[in-house]
């Protein structure tokens, strides 16, 4: 049984894995993804700037999403990350069946 439980984590580990960093702030943005990597080492990231290119550009659903919640910097009439998060629900879980997390 311990065995089968290393090897389990092992082949966890080694995933590649996909997520998708939605952050206006480009400092906070390069801090989440550099503690990724520090993290999950073959993890690929792409950092969205705003929620609606976010929204524009991810077809496939990733393995996860980091969402801020305030995505006003760039843009002062943006979508806040509620929206974003509503409108990704609607476009990827037709795609996937995975669970959406609220961490505040």
């Amino acid at each position: 049984m311990l065995t089968f439980e290393k090897i389990t984590l092992t082949m966890a580990v080694k995933k590649r894995i996909n997520i998708a960093i939605i952050e206006d702030d480009p400092i906070m943005a390069e801090m989440i993804q550099d503690n990724l990597f520090l993290k999950f080492p073959s993890a690929t990231t792409t950092i969205f700037p705003t929620g609606e290119l976010a929204l524009e550009k991810i077809v496939t659903p990733p393995d996860m999403i980091i969402l801020d919640y305030q995505l006003d910097s760039i843009q002062p009439d943006a979508m806040d990350g509620l929206q974003v998060l509503a409108k990704l629900k609607k476009i990827l879980s037709s795609r996937m069946n995975w669970p959406f997390k609220n961490l505040n």
